[in-house]
């Protein structure tokens, strides 16, 4: 439930207008995916295994701020204003970025010292 509302506010702070490019639900995709990524990493490989902290912040926390399906109605709200061309760019855009998203955060994670 944390994670939806951090992202209904952040959704509500940084409006964007009808036909423009979704930037708030671009950052929170591939913020949420590297956020994600270290934090698995981290909890799977460096730290004592946990019962419930991983899917309480992987799964809950992360699942519920990104979403998938405001990607796909941004992609489809650029196609629908006549930007095909921009609503294929941000998709894949946004592909891309939560992939090296993702990338980093394993990377970062695995770089992390040692809880003591």
């Amino acid at each position: 439930m944390c994670g939806a509302l951090l992202r209904v506010w952040l959704l509500i702070e940084l409006p964007v207008g009808k036909g423009a490019l979704p930037w708030p639900v671009f950052g929170i995709n591939v913020g949420g995916a590297l956020f994600l990524c270290y934090l698995a990493t981290r909890l799977e490989e460096r730290l004592p295994p946990t019962r419930y902290l991983r899917p309480a912040l992987a799964t809950g926390f992360c699942g519920a701020f990104t979403t998938f399906s405001t990607l796909a109605a941004g992609v489809v709200g650029l196609a629908q204003a006549g930007d095909a061309q921009v609503a294929a760019l941000y998709a894949a855009g946004s592909l891309c970025g939560g992939i090296g998203a993702a990338w980093l955060g394993t990377a970062l994670g695995r770089r992390a010292e040692f809880a003591r």
